[in-house]
């Protein structure tokens, strides 16, 4: 940055990176070294990514977004120390995942109350045992952002907990 600066003569320069490129590091680098505080940039974050951007996403206040096109909205929304963050969105995509989501919630509650049936014919299951088939069914972490359990050591079994 500091040749392009100096060799083109260049007073103003905005850098822009996708995903692939943005890491902690990186951004640090945007942030602090000395040959970059002068240039502004604009990057893509994936909300999971960054935790400014997820405590904007999951704010009281639903969020208003402008359509583009019938698959791209955008909300501009300000950050914290002045930065600007462009959320946008696919509706389609959207819409779809959050259909994939509530299958998947389905799935994995009849799968849980088939197990804690199954687990009530026995007569006196293993506590081990019990949690390996739990365990089982909730293999995936982001099947354990939806589900959770809570064994029950006297009545030996469980109870299905929703997060």
């Amino acid at each position: 940055m500091a040749k392009l600066k100096n060799q083109f003569k260049i007073r103003r320069c905005i850098f822009v990176g996708d995903n692939d490129i943005i890491s902690k590091e990186n951004l640090e680098v945007l942030e602090k070294d000395e040959d970059y505080k002068d240039f502004e940039s604009i990057l893509a974050l994936k909300k999971r990514r960054n935790k400014e951007v997820k405590e904007i996403m999951s704010g009281k206040k639903p969020l208003i977004y402008c359509r583009l096109k019938d698959n791209l909205e955008y909300r501009e929304v300000a950050g914290k120390e002045g930065l600007r963050f462009i959320v946008c969105r696919n509706p389609e995509i959207a819409e779809q995942q959050r259909k994939d989501r509530n299958e998947n919630m389905q799935d994995i509650k009849k799968a849980l109350d088939e197990l804690k049936t199954k687990i009530a014919s026995c007569k006196h299951p293993s506590l081990k045992r019990i949690v390996q088939l739990v365990e089982g069914v909730l293999s995936r972490p982001k099947d354990r952002r939806l589900y959770g359990y809570k064994l029950n050591e006297k009545k030996r079994n469980f109870e299905r907990m929703s997060r």
